[in-house]
Formats: C-alpha cells, structure tokens, sequence
C-alpha cells in the first residue's frame, strides 16, 4: 500500500511537471487522496476497519509528551544534518532529489510541501504504525524498532542509490523515527518530524550536499561536527524524558 500511494504522487508530479509546471495541479489532486485515505483508516465503520483503525497507531499523545518528542526530533535532525555532511565527505552522496530551481516558486514549493507529507505519512503508518506494532506485540520495544529500521533499507538503497552514505543515515532517521513512535505510542509526532526533515534536506541540504564524489576531506566538513554532537546528546536526553513519561503512563 505504501509503494502504491507513493507510486501515484511520483505519476501524478511527473506528469504535472513534464505537461504544465506553471499550475500545480498535481498538490490538490494527492492532497485530496490522502485526505480519503486518513479518513477511510481513521474513521472506518465496520469490524474489520476498526482492526484496521487500531493498527494505524495514530493515538492521541498528551500535549507535553507531543511537545517533547517533536523537540527530540527536530535536535534529532540538526544532529542527522551533521552525519550526512560528514558521511558526505568521506563517502561521498548521490541523493535522488530532482532540482527544483528550474520550475517556477510556486509549484516548486507547493511540491516540496507535498511531497514531504506523502513521505512522511505513507511511511509512519504504514511502516511505523501497522508493520513496527505488530512486532512490539510479539517482540520488546528496542527489537521491533530496529527491526523495522532493517526492513526499510532496500527501499532507501533503491531509490538513493546503493552507498554506505545512504545505508548508515536512512537506518539512523529510522532507528530515531520508530524509537519516537515506540516511547510514545503514537505515529503523530513522527509524521510532523518526517515532513519537517523532509523539508529541510529537501531544500537545505541535499542541493548543496547531495551530489558529491570527493576525492579528499574537506575540512569545512568539521565545523558541522561540534553542533551536531550537542544535538544528539540533548536529543539522547529528551528521548530519556520520552520513555520515563511512557514508564509512568503504564505503571
């Protein structure tokens, strides 16, 4: 199911693109099919659909808990910034991201917005909803999540390329992601985070270090290193306060 919506954004952009890139038209159209599709697996009415409800893991989370794993995200991210620049120069990166300056602002935006919801929505429910909690019903917490992280690499090699780049920062943004949705029991936090990230690397990082073959360090590289450091050790601190709020919901 996830292959296939994101199968049908990937058409329906492709064509807007390549017919007309003046009027998005392709934003409203999977705008539309996503909202259905939220509605048909929030709302559904029948015995089966509720199954199919409960499984979405979309669960309402206290407004503090909600507040403190999107902050353990976004540090997350500023952190993950620093890994893909320094595995950059070391390994060099091939990120599959189209170059967007060449169509007007307009679609251009609208696209990138578009694109970083359909990425994070299809793959927190399908993945770190349905897929990672049936795993934690049989399997601990920490292995469902890593698990899960595994399951997902052959779909980031093939549409990033098959790099160490690409291996070790998708399973790190998994790894975090499922951690998020685990200690929280939610995938809502994790969708707000995934479409932040996506944004960010969209616009910000992948057109400036997304392409690169380097021969030798740069060693510009180095300044990132010490910002990302703290990031990740304040986030570390975060998720600790997310799995003592979730030790204290289940006493």
């Amino acid at each position: 199911m996830s292959l296939l919506i994101q199968g049908v954004w990937l058409v329906l952009v492709v064509t807007n693109l390549n017919s007309g890139p003046g009027i998005p038209w392709s934003v409203p159209v999977m705008g539309l099919l996503l909202w259905m599709l939220w509605m048909y697996l929030r709302h559904a009415g029948s015995q089966r659909n509720i199954v199919i409800r409960s499984g979405l893991r979309a669960n309402r989370v206290p407004i503090r808990t909600f507040l403190l794993a999107i902050l353990a995200g976004l540090l997350s991210i500023f952190a993950l910034i620093g890994l893909w620049i320094l595995l950059v120069d070391v390994f060099g990166a091939e990120a599959n991201v189209p170059d967007f300056s060449k169509y007007p602002v307009l679609t251009s935006t609208t696209v990138v917005i578009m694109a970083a919801l359909v990425g994070a929505l299809v793959e927190e429910s399908g993945m770190r909803g349905y897929f990672q909690g049936r795993l934690e019903a049989s399997l601990s917490g920490p292995l469902a999540v890593l698990l899960t992280s595994i399951a997902m690499i052959p779909a980031h090699m093939i549409t990033q390329g098959f790099r160490l780049t690409t291996l070790i920062f998708y399973l790190c943004v998994d790894v975090m992601l499922g951690t998020m949705a685990y200690l929280t029991n939610s995938i809502l936090p994790g969708i707000v985070v995934h479409a932040i990230g996506l944004i960010i690397f969209f616009v910000l990082i992948w057109p400036r270090f997304g392409h690169r073959d380097y021969s030798d360090q740069d060693p510009t590289t180095y300044v990132y290193l010490a910002p990302a450091i703290a990031c990740a050790i304040l986030a570390m601190m975060c998720f600790r306060w997310l799995a003592k709020c979730r030790d204290a919901t289940a006493r």
